[in-house]
């Protein structure tokens, strides 16, 4: 029996939250003793938000010490100073979800569960530091050496399943530590989402960790729609949420400050690291964004994403070349993109072999299919695997509570 989850996003309360522990602890957790024991629970990356986080503000504005200073081959120079604030932030998510962690914990002493986790590109940092990895591993209650990083994937050959977080198919945010170049996805948190969302709080009277007043959760849900839409949620929010024009000139000031910081950034001006056409598009969409409304960008962007990347789904087309170039594996699962879906591959032989998304657990925006509107929704998704020998079921199982 196999449970994956992905992409909790646990934060540390400080710029906004996607989940709350009694959700995990109750909808979650509390659906496992319902299946059959024992159960692999895996959790397939992004279970901790470690770039969401007032902790980084401080440590730039004191001497620029980010994540990415220092980048090298296998990140071997990843700043002290850095890891101790991902350790910080790590310790004050575990903090805050102790009915998740108990019920963990009871679960796998009973011999219910046993756990297994691999990182994503937003809780990545874990990777550099064995007091990270502790942390993570006795909070998920996962045996595993924190003296020694985690895999990268989970494969089962039996249930023919090979899953990984899914961001090795998002140059976007995928850490190459062959080549030392850090994700341009964690600037984009750290430099242009949490700087707006904090200064446009501020401005509007209110806390960036203000779960009740609507326009503060809509600044905060800047880090709950898919990174190629930012630029548009952004334009949204302004035009839909405020109405008075001097007021979204405030507003719109601190988005082209920020934005501007992000783009001036030197250390991600490297074209061979840097180039590509997802990071192209990237800027190209953020300085639209400092200009056009959404009736603009929505056509342009569009025409822009087409041409650039064409019909073909980038997961899709991950999952195919893998299945094409390995042996034994009918299920490819992957996260990262907060979408549930599956999709029938082109096989190799008679059986059939399916793309699986494992979506998310946690609250995120959802675009509509005319591209100028958005809406909240909780979505809960989870991918089960059940059986033994040569007889195995697969289901995706989807919630999706629309605001």
């Amino acid at each position: 029996m196999h449970v994956f989850v992905s992409d909790l996003h646990l934060t540390d309360g400080t710029i906004g939250e996607s989940v709350t522990d009694d959700q995990l602890a109750t909808r979650l957790l509390g659906e496992l003793p319902k299946l059959e024991s024992p159960i692999n629970l895996v959790f397939l990356g992004d279970i901790f938000e470690l770039l969401r986080s007032s902790e980084w503000a401080p440590l730039w504005a004191a001497a620029k010490v980010a994540p990415w200073t220092n980048m090298s081959v296998e990140f071997r120079n990843f700043p002290p100073k850095a890891g101790k604030a991902a350790l910080t932030i790590l310790r004050r998510i575990v903090a805050r979800f102790p009915k998740f962690h108990a019920a963990l914990k009871a679960q796998t002493a009973e011999g219910k569960l046993r756990t297994y986790y691999i990182p994503g590109n937003h809780d990545y940092m874990v990777q550099l530091s064995a007091e990270c990895r502790q942390e993570v591993c006795d909070f998920l209650a996962f045996e595993h050496p924190a003296s020694d990083g985690f895999f990268s994937h989970y494969a089962d050959r039996s249930a023919q399943i090979f899953a990984v977080h899914g961001n090795v198919a998002d140059p976007l945010n995928w850490h190459d530590g062959a080549e030392g170049r850090w994700a341009y996805g964690d600037l984009i948190v750290l430099r242009l989402v949490n700087i707006f969302v904090t200064e446009a709080c501020t401005g509007a009277g209110c806390d960036p960790n203000d779960a009740d007043t609507p326009i503060a959760r809509a600044y905060q849900d800047l880090d709950n729609v898919d990174s190629v839409e930012l630029a548009l949620y952004f334009r949204y929010i302004l035009e839909r949420h405020l109405t008075n024009q001097n007021q979204r000139e405030q507003v719109l000031d601190i988005w082209r400050r920020a934005v501007d910081g992000l783009l001036g950034e030197k250390a991600f001006s490297d074209e061979k690291l840097y180039g590509d056409r997802t990071h192209k598009f990237m800027r190209y969409a953020l300085r639209l964004s400092k200009e056009q409304s959404l009736a603009q960008l929505v056509p342009e962007l569009r025409r822009e994403y087409e041409a650039l990347f064409g019909p073909r789904d980038p997961y899709v087309q991950e999952a195919q070349d893998f299945l094409d170039s390995q042996d034994g594996f009918r299920y490819i699962l992957m996260g990262h993109t907060h979408r549930p879906l599956i999709t029938q591959l082109e096989s190799p032989d008679t059986r059939p072999a399916y793309y699986v998304n494992t979506g998310c657990w946690r609250r995120v925006v959802l675009r509509g299919t005319r591209g100028n509107c958005f809406r909240p929704a909780a979505v809960r998704a989870r991918f089960v695997v059940e059986g033994a020998g040569r007889s195995f079921t697969y289901r995706l199982i989807r919630e999706i509570e629309t605001e």
